[in-house]
């Protein structure tokens, strides 16, 4: 596909891919209570009265009404379920019908997370290493016309361990960011390009990995002031984009503060829901570099919303003459809306001096040094950082009794990404020698 001018709105459908989910109603009532501050007793009585605005939970009673909407409730609770949706997601029939101004069906962005870490998981979570991840890998290879692909979403471990707790701190009471990367890098030959924050919570913590290896993150929540509509939104707790742009015109987020434009090397994209679509066709009829990015879940019954955004972006096209809509994965849009470099992704030189590992890349990296998973031969997995030769071209690690023995290494894999996101990773056996590289 071919890269288009400034005035086209690049289209990203990012669906937070996380399997099946369960609610009970009284978790239903918890979700308002830490929504809107107003705490009901649960009873199905009063759901309907809330969704048939009757009653007013401290002034928000259009939002609570939306949020507890029986479609927004008809949660796919079994894999059984999500794959009926899948099923449709993935036909030719359906999708083929929805088309952008240039030809090109639909497309769908997977950002899948593993549920690990956890104690508690009272809304029924699939948990495990690789679980969504292999899931959607296969229904994907297996429905290769639709040009959609996998990325990454990761959920920080509350301090309470409970999968149904948000969270903000990526570090702080688990290692399972690093475990679950390196276990991709290792198990499957991926790393990711794009990013969708977990709970849309971005901290300094997060920021500054992301900065060292990621290089597109679709997180900017901001709102125009008149339409945020939640209290816990609205006050910045978990999802904080208040002094964030309300453009759509990606940017680079400042080191201390990424809501603000500044000179980091990643780029954030805006994503909310389709309401903004008239916005952003207006942002592209002044030749403005556009990404309009809307966000999903899978345990809810995609097709629909699929159909419904496709309607409006027609709309909009019609209402905006001039203004065509494309379409896109995640890596696309960025590599179409801010004209990046498609290249090939870089290749590692790889070679041993004793128990000292030297690499070298054949072109710049996007972070200065690569993702280092480690596989011990009892099964275990790390990560560590490397010595640092030359930011984004040489790297060292030496493996000895202060780090792991060579003899105890199973696999040694790295993975980076290129500034336009091409990602290359690298698996070595040290047993014989040998060395697999996949380029995604």
């Amino acid at each position: 596909m071919t890269r288009n001018d400034a005035s086209c709105v690049h289209v990203v459908h990012c669906v937070d891919t996380e399997g099946p989910l369960h609610e009970s109603l009284e978790a239903t009532f918890e979700r308002l209570r830490d929504a809107f501050g107003v705490t009901l007793a649960p009873s199905r009585a009063t759901l309907k009265q809330i969704q048939r605005r009757e009653l007013d939970p401290n002034g928000w009673e259009e939002a609570a009404a939306r949020m507890v909407a029986p479609a927004q409730l008809a949660y796919l609770d079994t894999w059984e379920k999500i794959d009926r949706s899948l099923d449709m997601v993935f036909s030719p029939q359906f999708r083929d019908p929805l088309r952008d101004s240039f030809g090109n069906p639909y497309v769908c962005n997977w950002f899948c997370m593993d549920h690990v870490g956890f104690e508690a998981n009272p809304r029924r979570r699939a948990f495990g290493y690789h679980v969504v991840f292999e899931h959607y890998r296969t229904r994907l290879n297996s429905a290769p016309h639709t040009g959609d692909d996998i990325y990454f979403h990761y959920h920080p471990v509350p301090i309470s361990r409970q999968a149904n707790h948000r969270a903000t701190a990526c570090f702080a009471n688990s290692d399972t960011l690093y475990q679950i990367l390196a276990r991709r890098v290792i198990d499957h030959g991926w790393f990711p390009c794009a990013n969708r924050p977990g709970f849309n919570a971005t901290r300094p913590d997060s920021h500054w990995f992301l900065e060292q290896h990621i290089p597109f993150d679709f997180a900017n929540q901001a709102m125009h002031a008149a339409d945020r509509s939640q209290a816990d939104r609205a006050t910045g707790r978990f999802v904080d984009w208040r002094r964030a742009p309300v453009g759509w015109t990606p940017y680079h987020p400042d080191k201390d503060d990424y809501q603000k434009p500044g000179e980091c090397r990643r780029w954030i994209a805006r994503c909310l829901d389709q309401a903004e679509i008239d916005r952003a066709f207006s942002q592209a009829a002044r030749g403005e570099p556009v990404i309009l990015a809307y966000a999903d879940h899978d345990h809810r019954t995609i097709p629909p919303d699929m159909e419904h955004a496709h309607a409006m972006l027609l709309d909009a096209a019609a209402r905006h003459p001039g203004v065509p809509f494309q379409y896109c994965t995640a890596r696309d849009a960025f590599r179409r809306a801010m004209n990046l470099s498609e290249e090939d992704g870089v290749t590692f030189g790889c070679r041993w001096q004793g128990p000292v590992l030297h690499v070298k890349a054949d072109a710049p990296t996007f972070g200065p040094q690569p993702f280092l998973a480690l596989k011990r031969t009892d099964g275990a997995y790390f990560t560590d950082n490397m010595d640092c030769d030359t930011p984004h071209r040489e790297w060292s690690y030496t493996f000895d009794a202060e780090t792991i023995p060579l003899k105890d290494v199973s696999r040694v894999g790295l993975a980076a990404c290129s500034p336009g996101g091409s990602v290359t990773v690298t698996v070595i056996n040290p047993a014989d020698g040998s060395v697999e590289q996949n380029r995604i």
